[in-house]
């Protein structure tokens, strides 16, 4: 059965993904300050003045934290604000669950189809089913009602 005519009930392990974006893989350098006026300050002290955002956190004795990550493993904040940014352009400030942030895309890599991307997806389609297939048998259930 081709996916056009996947039934609802079929686990989607074949599906091609719809939201490749997703899976863009981020090198970023995030600057966590904890109140909003000094991550205000951070930021235009590295937009308006042209300063490096390293050297305006070390001055402030705040840690730029380097990671990589999936663009879906990013907060939806983090997420919306990096969205348009070129690389090297920084974000913010960001709330976040910590506080706020400031942010920048060192690099980002275009998705590639590896076979370990492939079975995360996969897994992630997986999930997705079941938990759609579990809500309509819950669903089922409750429309028949209580067994006598």
């Amino acid at each position: 059965m081709s996916s056009s005519c996947r039934s609802s009930s079929d686990p989607p392990t074949s599906r091609p993904t719809a939201h490749r974006e997703e899976f863009e893989l981020l090198r970023l350098g995030q600057v966590p300050v904890g109140r909003d006026d000094l991550a205000g300050e951070l930021a235009s002290q590295v937009r308006d003045e042209g300063r490096d955002l390293d050297a305006v956190a070390a001055e402030h004795g705040l840690p730029v934290i380097r990671r990589q990550l999936l663009r879906k493993e990013l907060g939806e904040a983090l997420a919306g604000a990096l969205a348009a940014a070129k690389d090297g352009e920084v974000v913010g400030p960001v709330a976040t669950p910590e506080g706020f942030a400031l942010a920048r895309i060192e690099e980002r890599r275009e998705p590639v189809l590896d076979p370990a991307l492939r079975q995360a997806i996969q897994h992630e389609l997986f999930e997705k089913w079941l938990a759609d297939a579990t809500r309509e048998a819950a669903l089922d259930l409750a429309v028949v009602g209580p067994a006598r």
